[in-house]
């Protein structure tokens, strides 16, 4: 490795690891990351490393819902992937039929933002609001905001101009490729997005869960409801027998209190036979 060029794989692991800090602890780990890299030997890689935007409030935000809830993302960029196909056929019905996927998508990522933030204790302000929702926008219409989004290294929110495409200058983290990281099951790796096919499968297999999923909730329900049913029925059956038992001792009792009577009488019986 030249000097003039830093460490890729620490550049890499240092600016996943620093955009995966709270934002308040940004800069302290930069610091941190950056000291490291030059007592190791990598003055480049620790002035890159010293060089790494600090994120937006809102771009801080996407970059933890990047990490904690990537199957929001992803199934935001699959929606993205079908819209820009359907534009390229200029298939007017299949973009309309969509409509109602795109809202749903944007709302799912501004709900996992409030989760997110809400989880954090905080809360999404108006203004954050606004530019997540900007940003999903974007990344259904441009592929590469899509992919900038899923890196996880956001340093601002993203726009669409309506035409073209975004905007990505100084938005995102980059490595010394050129390319941007890509969120792996919590890791990060210089490798290149997964591609349409692959969002595609990995939604085809979302599905397949959500509706297992569905099928062993109503199963769940059912089970309940069965459960319940024989609950109330032991309650009922418990009820009469308790009023069984009250009424076998009160039994009892009348015939006790009979003999006892029977007994007077009858020695009354004798007193007058005598």
């Amino acid at each position: 490795m030249p000097d003039n060029e830093p460490d890729a794989a620490r550049l890499a692991q240092a600016t996943a690891q620093v955009y995966a800090v709270p934002l308040t602890e940004f800069v302290s780990t930069r610091s941190a990351l950056a000291k490291q890299a030059k007592e190791a030997g990598d003055p480049a890689g620790a002035s890159a490393i010293s060089a790494l935007r600090k994120p937006t409030a809102a771009a801080a935000l996407l970059n933890q819902v990047a990490r904690r809830r990537p199957d929001v993302i992803e199934s935001l960029r699959a929606t993205g992937e079908q819209l820009r196909d359907a534009q390229a056929r200029l298939d007017a019905a299949a973009m309309t039929a969509m409509r109602g996927d795109r809202d749903a998508a944007i709302e799912s990522l501004l709900t996992a933002a409030r989760d997110v933030a809400e989880a954090d204790g905080g809360v999404l302000r108006p203004a954050a609001e606004t530019d997540i929702r900007a940003t999903a926008v974007a990344a259904l219409a441009d592929a590469a905001a899509g992919d900038a989004l899923a890196s996880g290294a956001l340093t601002r929110t993203l726009t669409y101009a309506g035409f073209g495409e975004v905007n990505l200058t100084d938005a995102v983290a980059r490595l010394p490729s050129g390319g941007v990281l890509t969120v792996i099951e919590g890791e990060y790796a210089d490798e290149p997005a997964p591609t349409a096919a692959d969002r595609r499968a990995r939604e085809q297999e979302r599905e397949q869960a959500r509706q297992r999923l569905e099928a062993a909730d109503e199963a769940l329900e059912d089970a309940r409801a069965r459960e319940s049913e024989v609950k109330e029925r032991i309650e009922r059956l418990t009820t009469e027998l308790d009023a069984a038992h009250d009424a076998a001792n009160q039994a009892a009792s009348d015939i006790t209190e009979a003999r006892r009577e029977r007994r007077n009488a009858k020695a009354a019986l004798d007193r007058i036979d005598t």
